[in-house]
């Protein structure tokens, strides 16, 4: 796979950058992006790991803003949020494989920015979000340990209620979910 990422990744950027480009396109692309990340990690890294996360910056950015927008677009941009919330999970995992962790440190404050809105917007009325969240929270807590500011991006107060709320839910996963990441963040801290 990797001897045709030359090909794919610049158009799934493209699609991802183009204005004017059905929005429902771009779902599949930002999943794409996630899963070439993972499974050419190295090769993937090396060339497009940057531009990838500068476009994610740019998709997070736009998918907080969402005022006066239709209702269409509202559930649009909350998939699109969760997709992103997907995508930097992957290739944080990814980018740990390879190596590549260097990369992320120029994102890692706009990744909380986007986390923080993501949970004013979603809040406990989307769960899955806010498992995903925490998710992403507990693998920067693991793989940036060595970063002064995630110590103290960890510990803001929303983070602090959204691991009090999944370990409120009844479910195992969420229950799970906020433990994992918990102990992430009293590793970090230590």
């Amino acid at each position: 796979m990797n001897e045709y990422l030359d090909d794919f990744v610049p158009c799934l950027h493209n699609i991802l950058r183009d204005q004017t480009m059905d929005r429902r396109i771009k779902l599949p692309a930002l999943h794409a992006l996630g899963d070439l990340c993972m499974f050419c990690g190295d090769v993937f890294n090396a060339k497009f790991l940057d531009s990838t996360l500068s476009i994610l910056s740019q998709a997070a950015r736009t998918s907080t803003g969402t005022a006066g927008l239709d209702v269409e677009t509202l559930e649009f941009l909350s998939e699109l949020r969760e997709v992103i919330i997907d995508s930097y999970i992957i290739i944080v995992m990814a980018a740990a494989d390879s190596n590549c962790l260097y990369m992320f440190k120029p994102y890692l404050d706009a990744i909380f920015e986007f986390a923080e809105k993501t949970v004013g917007i979603e809040g406990p009325a989307n769960p899955k979000v806010l498992k995903l969240i925490i998710a992403l929270v507990g693998d920067i807590a693991t793989n940036f340990k060595e970063v002064p500011e995630v110590k103290a991006k960890v510990t803001l107060p929303y983070i602090e209620q959204s691991i009090i709320f999944l370990q409120s839910q009844s479910d195992a996963e969420s229950k799970d979910q906020a433990a994992y990441t918990l102990n992430a963040i009293k590793s970090l801290l230590q």
